[in-house]
């Protein structure tokens, strides 16, 4: 996931684990967590990745239909708070 978000993004994600994510997205405040299924879209978020200061988070997700390789969204560059796994 992440070499395919480098490619599409033109820049590596951070290093960050992110478990959590509290955004607005569009006209909703939600939480995407990863193994859980998103709040927004349906499916089971995969993974969140933070490409940097003042630069967007991508999720990925796994849709419900199964596709093999899952679907990248990409969110704002602002979240209200981030939770990362204890490492």
């Amino acid at each position: 996931m992440q070499s395919q978000i480098e490619r599409d993004m033109g820049q590596r994600p951070s290093a960050r684990r992110i478990l959590r994510l509290w955004i607005r997205r569009g006209r909703v405040d939600c939480i995407a967590e990863v193994g859980r299924a998103d709040p927004v879209r349906g499916g089971t978020v995969m993974a969140i990745f933070d490409m940097g200061a003042h630069r967007p988070f991508v999720l990925w997700r796994q849709p419900d239909d199964r596709m093999r390789l899952g679907v990248r969204e990409v969110l704002a560059c602002n979240a209200y708070a981030v939770s990362e796994f204890d490492r």
